[in-house]
């Protein structure tokens, strides 16, 4: 089976070149043909949005505002759903697909996550305050929309023949990045992290990876906020992909609005030996 993954988000951000404000979401009961329009612009230019990637056209990892660019059809074909932490950035389109589903999706979107993130999600985000439990509640047809299932790195998980693995990293909440294989094809994502050695060790171990997704925040200059809030900036990042011993295409993502070229010009000059290149919200890579 290949592997088929598009790029829904990949911003530190969500916000439109050109100046933005916010309008309401395009409801998926009204027919409009998007799933959610998270951010409409309000000047000209791209619109950037945060951490999503659809995998296989049915997988998510991740579940940011990048969700928003799909249609109500490619909506509809998601079945799971991998997190790598409870921060907003990286949940806010679950709480919105459950309700956009919720009259018309006859099996359960199933969300899996550590023990820990589980956890936030139903504390903090499905708790009948926040959002509508629709992890409790049942629709028309007698289905609960969302179906939490923790998992550990323990074991891989298998889903519609891929074997994902979770690893975990280093962030101000529990973390954990994913390598996800398919018939000798891989790829692998930090997630929100900063200097570790387990992620690292674990690639390594594997021996071949097709591509590497990683996240850098944030420029050389904002190193001490980089560190307060556990993410890679220019430097943390090229001492850690020194670690790697495979030689595999390198993707950034998750970079403060506006200072993506300088972050990229920072990275390259800091890790001359690797081709590092920013990860490009709606490109879709293919492995097979």
């Amino acid at each position: 089976m290949s592997i088929r993954l598009r790029i829904l988000g990949a911003s530190g951000g969500t916000i439109t070149h050109g100046g933005w404000k916010p309008l309401p979401f395009a409801w998926l009961r009204g027919g409009s043909g998007r799933a959610m329009g998270m951010v409409v612009a309000g000047g000209s230019g791209h619109r950037l949005e945060t951490t999503s990637f659809l995998v296989n056209k049915t997988i998510l990892l991740d579940a940011g505002t990048g969700v928003g660019i799909l249609s109500l059809t490619e909506l509809k074909k998601i079945r799971h759903i991998l997190i790598t932490h409870s921060h907003l950035d990286h949940i806010a389109s679950i709480a919105f697909m459950a309700d956009s589903l919720f009259e018309i999706t006859q099996t359960p979107i199933q969300v899996h996550a550590s023990e820990e993130t589980i956890e936030s999600l139903r504390k903090h985000l499905f708790n009948d305050v926040l959002w509508p439990d629709f992890t409790r509640i049942t629709n028309p047809m007698g289905i609960r929309v969302i179906q939490l299932i923790p998992f550990s790195s323990s074991e891989p998980l298998q889903i519609e023949k891929l074997s994902i693995e979770m690893i975990p990293v280093s962030h101000t909440v529990p973390a954990v990045g994913y390598r996800i294989e398919s018939n000798s094809h891989s790829f692998a994502y930090t997630g929100d992290t900063i200097t570790n050695n387990t992620f690292w060790d674990v690639i390594n171990d594997h021996g071949s990876l097709d591509m590497l997704i990683t996240e850098c925040a944030f420029p050389a200059g904002m190193k001490e906020i980089a560190a307060l809030s556990k993410h890679y900036d220019p430097d943390s990042l090229a001492a850690d992909l020194n670690k790697l011993k495979i030689n595999t295409r390198i993707f950034v993502t998750h970079l403060k609005p506006g200072k993506e070229d300088q972050i990229l010009k920072e990275l390259k000059k800091r890790a001359p030996d690797h081709k590092i290149q920013l990860l490009k919200q709606d490109e879709i890579h293919k492995f097979r």
